[in-house]
């Protein structure tokens, strides 16, 4: 069985500290080590210098244990480049393997040595620039094959020692992107802004915590290259669904920007921090908000959202049809004919896409705010906030991929029923029997799961997750005689 599994794409997240090392007017940069932060440069517009061309920036990505001989001979073929970064350590290229606990314990109660490997080169790269003119500045990160921090604060806020080092280095001092960005901001909400710490996301973002003069706390969100357009996507949503003018309980939980736009080659966004935090699991009073939110989210008007994508359930299928087997695509086919019957006649509206518990904002029990809209969609189909919502509310399961909910958390529902569904379905009007659960169970297995192979390709990479989230659901379908 031949699937689409390109060599050359890495974790999405992973090059994101460069738009705290690099200047914001950067447009060409030569790329040495990690094959993939070529890619990701190009992705990001900052494209290989051509010809006999002085490229602006040198920026490279080394292993904790390696030797500096290639940087050596990139700066001595480019002897006026301006301004170099380096990023040493800080994990594996790869997606990380699943461990058990006791593992995953062990590697970091390891990771102090990891961290002092990763020094030890990068103050030999502090004295090579050094020696060729360069004033620079060390920074750390966290573990860049996950979700980590960065720079000053960062590694301090994912409660994680740094294993990882970035090295700046220019004949001037320069603003980064992130800096230039932190100033717009400022600037544009008429604030004073001190950084407290950052951190990037899988998706690719970096969430930067700032600080005003009146202690006020705010959340910068930049985004470059592959997660730009996700940011852009989110942003527009939320100026979208608050055009819409939906009921408080909506309008009153967003977090509307104080200011947006470009900088270099990034996006950035500035907003007030909603009080509270994402709940280790959710109570009985924050699910009676959230619920109250997707009821009222379903019922706004969406006359002002036509910007927002419309999802397409063959489209969906497409997706998923690289990834089975000559045999089991009649079977994908008949699912997708199935849900056009069962599911299609329903009215679609307003779904903000990834309404799990780390996007809802909780203090004293009550929801106070939901964030990162980047998935929202108009036109979209009943319940499938809901869905993410009962499957992805506590901590313990907060992982389970898209397949694994379906079968074996939403499947079980469709007979014994959930409180919270028949609440749903009696305030928005959406028909509440089996026929029509199962319909809006498999097409919310499609969404998620198809969605998935879109932005990260490291899911290709993880043992056993197409036969977890494709096959597996897919086979128990048909069984069920879809």
């Amino acid at each position: 069985m031949s699937r689409p599994m390109p060599s050359d794409e890495g974790l999405i997240h992973r090059h994101a500290w460069v738009w705290d090392a690099l200047p914001a007017d950067c447009h060409a940069a030569l790329a040495e080590g990690d094959p993939t932060l070529r890619r990701y440069l190009d992705d990001s517009g900052l494209r290989e210098p051509r010809g006999a061309a002085t490229p602006d920036a040198l920026v490279a990505e080394l292993p904790r244990d390696a030797d500096t001989r290639h940087l050596a001979g990139a700066l001595e073929r480019f002897p006026q480049i301006d301004f170099v970064a380096v990023a040493v350590g800080g994990g594996e290229p790869g997606a990380p393997a699943p461990v058990s606990v006791p593992v995953r314990a062990l590697q970091l109660l390891l990771s102090p040595l990891e961290s002092a490997s990763a020094a030890r080169v990068a103050r030999r790269v502090e004295r090579l620039l050094r020696s060729h003119g360069y004033l620079t500045r060390r920074s750390a990160t966290g573990d860049r094959s996950r979700k980590h921090g960065l720079g000053p604060g960062g590694w301090r806020a994912r409660r994680r020692v740094p294993i990882g080092w970035v090295v700046s280095a220019g004949r001037e001092r320069r603003r980064s992107v992130v800096e230039a960005a932190i100033e717009a901001a400022a600037t544009a909400g008429e604030l004073t802004l001190t950084r407290a710490s950052a951190t990037v996301y899988e998706s690719g973002k970096l969430m930067i915590d700032l600080v005003g003069a009146d202690g006020r706390r705010y959340i910068m969100r930049l985004a470059a290259g592959p997660a730009r357009e996700a940011l852009v996507h989110s942003l527009d949503a939320i100026d979208a669904v608050a055009a819409a003018m939906p009921a408080p309980d909506v309008l009153e939980r967003l977090a509307l920007p104080v200011a947006r736009g470009p900088i270099g080659p990034a996006e950035f966004s500035l907003e007030p921090t909603i009080a509270g935090s994402p709940p280790p699991s959710v109570s009985r009073r924050a699910a009676d908000d959230a619920l109250a939110f997707l009821v009222a989210l379903r019922k706004a008007p969406t006359a002002a959202t036509d910007g927002l994508a419309k999802p397409d359930v063959a489209a969906q299928a497409e997706r998923l049809a690289p990834f089975v087997d000559a045999s089991e695509r009649p079977g994908l086919e008949r699912v997708a004919r199935e849900l056009e019957q069962r599911v299609g006649p329903l009215a679609g509206g307003l779904a903000h896409g990834d309404f799990w518990r780390e996007n809802l904002i909780v203090r004293d029990d009550r929801l106070t705010g939901v964030i990162d809209w980047e998935w929202a969609v108009s036109e979209a189909l009943p319940m499938l906030d809901l869905f993410d919502f009962l499957t992805l509310g506590d901590r313990q399961v907060s992982h389970a991929t898209p397949g694994v909910r379906l079968t074996r958390h939403l499947w079980r529902l469709r007979e014994q029923g959930h409180p919270l569904i028949e609440r749903y379905c009696a305030a928005t009007g959406v028909p509440n029997d089996a026929r029509t659960l199962e319909g809006l169970m498999a097409a919310y297995w499609l969404d998620r799961t198809s969605r998935e192979l879109l932005p990260w390709w490291d899911r290709l990479q993880r043992d056993g997750w197409l036969e977890r989230n494709v096959r597996e659901p897919l086979a128990m379908l048909v069984a069920a005689g879809w």
